[in-house]
């Protein structure tokens, strides 16, 4: 990983120059890290699957901090919704990658996920605008992380 992250350092300001992406040398790493590992696995090779499904998961981190970034300099007004959905959809896709196996119970649950998110949203739209106790437990559970 410390390889890809020089590699990156050195492709990132090209990169960012031509195409006009910010790409963070980090999360590059990390994330062309466990692909390559996941890649390797897949193939045959023995990989312990807990290293990849371990930066797989900071890569879910890192994902889920820069959407809810991007949604506070939007009028979006409920990024709770994601802060406790969007790690959970990302452990079930880290664990169909690493198990090897996309069952009916992994779609499942994506399922019970998808609905609970809209369950949530619908909720929060419905009552919270009318219940001032609702949005003050929901500001609380806003500022924990932020």
């Amino acid at each position: 990983m410390a390889g890809a992250y020089v590699a990156w350092l050195v492709i990132a300001v090209p990169v960012k120059k031509l195409l006009k992406l910010d790409i963070c040398a980090i999360c590059a790493a990390v994330s062309s890290t466990w692909l390559a590992l996941l890649a390797l696995y897949y193939a045959g090779y023995r990989i312990d699957p807990l290293m990849p499904a371990i930066l797989m998961g900071q890569s879910v981190t890192g994902l889920m901090y820069m959407y809810e970034r991007r949604v506070k300099k939007t009028k979006f007004r409920w990024p709770l919704a994601f802060r406790i959905f969007f790690p959970l959809g990302g452990t079930l896709l880290v664990y169909a990658a690493v198990s090897r196996r996309v069952a009916a119970e992994s779609y499942g649950t994506a399922a019970v996920v998808a609905a609970a998110i809209v369950v949530l949203a619908i909720g929060v739209f419905v009552f919270g605008k009318f219940n001032k106790q609702v949005m003050g437990v929901i500001k609380k559970l806003e500022e924990c992380c932020g």
